[in-house]
């Protein structure tokens, strides 16, 4: 059994394959109803669509992305 089943089970979670893909940011992809694209997200709050762009910092990293 690979580790992932191992850590999904135990949490009592389990893959569901029709909805479960790798995506990268220059794709796209929605998580816990933010959306992510290249350098921007968004998200709605009271009916309203946010949405933040720009370059994302982060924490152990210096303001040009080294660390």
């Amino acid at each position: 059994m690979l580790a992932t089943a191992f850590i999904l089970r135990d949490l009592k979670l389990k893959l569901e394959p029709n909805k479960t893909q790798l995506a990268s940011f220059a794709q796209g992809f929605e998580f816990l109803g933010v959306h992510f694209y290249r350098d921007m997200y968004s998200y709605l709050w009271r009916q309203k669509r946010v949405e933040v762009k720009g370059k994302f910092v982060r924490p152990w990293q210096g303001p040009d992305g080294y660390e």
